[in-house]
């Protein structure tokens, strides 16, 4: 659990708090990827409230009572050090158990995979690309029969990035989905239904309290568009078709994906 007090651990059996890290760390996005057995946090750290990616091993986080003592040595050894100064990130693992991650610092997306090597220990991250993007507020990322794609949103636009684009491709990768007027609340939810290759059919870009689903066809002149007028401002927004559900400071909202009527509030 993160918080501004610092970072602490829960026995869900016990209720039990262990605290990791004292205010001096204070995460500000906390992925779990189980699978990999690891965390990931974006935390910003120190007098100067640096943000840096750190990862944890899962299985060594115990209730024992040297825990803080010993994650604070382990934090030195998993911090991301290219990662200093970054504002966001999110994390992917696709239906074949590659994960990557994706961190925005400054103007530049960062692309990294997981990386392990039998008998070499936990794993690490590694940059495999970068794309240069300013202002980015929000980012996903999900696959497409084409390969691994970044949806990225600014205080104007969204785009479709091609992670896998070559270096003299870059310029050719990008894609612009919609453009917007506001600034503010800006995010994306990879929209999936086909859960055998785990592509996505569309995303649903969202600003302030609007919503758009737009969906990928073979022919792009014929785009279906559902349009959402939430009563709450989303935070976050979760798919699970025929269903998304809003989570917001007001309360949670449930609307159909196919009309964008309300089921339940």
């Amino acid at each position: 659990m993160g918080s501004d007090s610092g970072l602490s651990l829960i026995n869900t059996q016990t209720a039990d708090v262990t605290e990791i890290y004292d205010s001096l760390f204070v995460p500000k996005q906390i992925l779990v990827v189980e699978e990999k057995s690891i965390a990931i946090v974006r935390a910003e750290k120190g007098k100067n409230k640096t943000g840096c990616i750190y990862t944890f091993d899962l299985s060594s986080l115990t209730m024992k009572s040297q825990c803080s003592k010993n994650m604070r040595k382990k934090t030195k050894q998993e911090k991301i050090q290219p990662t200093k100064g970054c504002s966001l990130v999110c994390s992917y693992l696709t239906i074949s158990s590659k994960l990557y991650m994706s961190v925005v610092k400054h103007k530049i997306i960062q692309l990294y995979e997981w990386i392990r090597i039998p008998g070499q220990g936990q794993g690490w991250f590694q940059c495999k690309n970068d794309f240069q993007i300013s202002d980015v507020q929000s980012l996903c990322m999900f696959s497409r029969p084409s390969g691994l794609k970044i949806c990225v949103g600014t205080s104007t636009e969204f785009l479709i990035i091609d992670a896998e684009a070559g270096e003299n491709d870059k310029k050719k990768c990008i894609e612009r989905l919609q453009k917007h007027k506001e600034n503010t609340s800006l995010c994306i939810t990879p929209v999936v239904k086909d859960e055998i290759n785990n592509w996505a059919i569309g995303v649903l870009l969202t600003y302030n309290n609007i919503s758009v689903l737009e969906q990928f066809t073979l022919h792009p002149d014929n785009i279906f568009t559902v349009l959402v007028k939430w009563n709450v401002k989303p935070l976050h927004i979760h798919s699970s078709l025929p269903y998304f559900m809003a989570i917001g400071q007001q309360g949670i909202e449930i609307r159909m994906a196919s009309n964008g009527n309300v089921y339940t509030v």
